[in-house]
């Protein structure tokens, strides 16, 4: 009996920013590494092209069907004797694939928890402006309409994994169907960064980095990461006397609308490859992460796997994840921001603490991958 792995919604997606995607693709890597291909098809879009996931699965010798409609894809299922198909990336999928049993990842609820912030405005381009606006106007209309897409998807599904307990407690709390579906907790697979030995320096040098010493902020285009206010409290650092004279480095890029006094002494840089993002991570001062929303978080045990100490914000999962191994703060107040800046600058975690949390997480990462996958190559799943 085999599984159907439904990456259509990886198709067109920037999976090189995309946690979601990320997360397709570990789950297809560990597929193969821990041959299971026989056990596994890969389904994908006719039109669409491949996806960096889905041309993980061919690579990797994973069978891949391509589909034109609802109908072939019943068609495969009776042809490859399917008995379940599993989302890793669930959102939008409107019926269960080849009407099998469905399992699905629900990542995160952030269009419900943070549908809009204040400042989102600055992060987009003229042409979406109008949309951004309506949707601050029509704050409650936009949340009950993606808690009824919401509500229709887990409703279609036989099964539920949740990357962290955050995730799992809003699902049952604002989606009473989810409670009996949800499976424990399993943590989201570690990313190929965290997966590199240590980086090269030599790689700064081909940014012109090799002879600075610098903070670190990532993805910093998307409204939810919330970096402006932590470029509004790193200047009220520098206004205070109280910044060590350190450069500000941003990966993805910066808001279309930034304050030009908040990119003083600041290098932006778009979305990087997993090496150059490994070394920016490992020689960094240290990761400031003023993320709005996560269901898991990736970014802090990037950093920390290379004993990177992490500022982050105290929301969602984070603080659940990663304890007392990293500084916290209000990632709306920019005075708070500033403090612990301040403090993960001068008063560090030791390396040997950061490493040890992140190993600690790490090795979770990978039990629950692999509990994944037997969870679906169980037969008995859905007798």
């Amino acid at each position: 009996m085999r599984v159907l792995v439904d990456l259509r919604t990886t198709q067109g997606r920037h999976v090189s920013a995309d946690g979601g995607s990320e997360y397709a693709r570990s789950v297809v890597r560990r597929i193969a590494e821990l041959d299971r291909r026989d056990r596994f098809v890969a389904l994908v879009e006719h039109g669409l092209g491949d996806s960096d996931v889905a041309s993980e699965a061919r690579t990797r010798g994973i069978e891949v069907v391509v589909a034109r409609s609802d109908a072939e894809i019943v068609r495969y299922s009776a042809e490859l004797e399917l008995t379940a198909a599993y989302c890793p990336l669930p959102y939008g999928l409107q019926a269960k694939p080849g009407k099998l049993p469905t399992i699905v990842t629900i990542h995160g609820l952030r269009p419900i928890e943070l549908p809009t912030d204040s400042q989102e405005w600055r992060y987009t381009n003229l042409i979406r402006l109008p949309i951004v606006f309506a949707k601050g106007a029509l704050r409650n209309h936009y949340v009950r309409r993606r808690m009824q897409e919401f509500r229709a998807l887990i409703n279609l599904t036989d099964l539920i994994v949740a990357p962290s307990e955050h995730t799992k407690a809003a699902l049952c709390a604002l989606f009473p169907g989810a409670v009996d579906k949800l499976t424990p907790v399993l943590y989201s697979p570690r990313t190929a960064v965290t997966q590199s030995e240590t980086p090269d320096a030599q790689l700064l040098a081909e940014i012109d980095l090799e002879d600075s010493a610098y903070v670190l902020l990532v993805s910093g285009g998307r409204y939810e990461k919330n970096i402006l206010r932590a470029l509004s409290a790193i200047r009220m650092l520098r206004n205070e006397g109280s910044w060590p004279g350190l450069r500000v480095v941003i990966t993805g890029g910066v808001p279309r609308f930034t304050p030009p006094a908040l990119l003083e002494g600041v290098s932006v840089l778009p979305y990087v490859n997993r090496q150059c993002l490994g070394a920016l991570y490992c020689f960094a001062r240290a990761l400031i992460y003023p993320t709005l929303n996560e269901g898991f978080g990736y970014p802090p045990v990037e950093a920390m796997r290379f004993g990177t100490p992490v500022a982050a914000a105290g929301v969602c999962s984070l603080p659940e994840i990663y304890g007392d191994a990293i500084s916290y703060f209000d990632p709306r107040n920019e005075h708070d921001i500033a403090a612990k800046i301040w403090r993960v600058l001068h008063h560090p975690p030791s390396q040997q603490v950061t490493r040890k949390k992140a190993d600690a997480i790490l090795s979770r990462q990978d039990a629950d991958l692999d509990k994944l996958i037997n969870l679906l190559c169980d037969d008995r799943l859905f007798d």
